[in-house]
């Protein structure tokens, strides 16, 4: 989304996220950071350590495989997943600003689906806090 220093493998894996999100997979297992990063907006993120036992898992429910490719461009990662299916949907992600209660930032991430430029309907995908700097 944005350039930022930092992020490190947490920075591939939140980029893997967001794919996995737009794809329509079924995520498994995901983690927010500990603190707000800069290189994308809150709850758009996705954690990995192998010290704090935290995964990215997702899961294809469509019969027909898919293949992931990650290119690196001009210092720029890209993630997407290929298949043979025609994708049914159009798939926006929605993460509301963050919003300060108690000392913490709270924010809600959406997937809206579209079929031919109408929302068909919404899930929220996460519910997630951070610690107010």
């Amino acid at each position: 989304r944005r350039p930022a220093p930092g992020g490190g493998l947490c920075q591939v894996s939140s980029t893997l996220y967001c794919a996995a999100l737009a794809a329509g997979l079924q995520i498994q297992e995901r983690h927010p950071h500990s603190s707000l990063v800069g290189y994308l907006p809150p709850g758009l993120d996705a954690a990995v350590s192998t010290e704090a036992w935290t995964d990215l898992r997702f899961r294809n429910r469509q019969a027909a495989t898919l293949q992931i490719r990650a290119r690196v461009q001009a210092a720029a990662l890209s993630i997407g997943f290929y298949g043979t299916e025609t994708p049914e949907w159009e798939i926006r992600l929605k993460a509301s600003p963050p919003e300060k209660r108690a000392g913490w930032f709270y924010t809600v991430t959406r997937r809206d689906y579209f079929r031919a430029g109408r929302e068909a309907f919404s899930e929220i995908i996460s519910r997630d806090r951070y610690p107010a700097p």
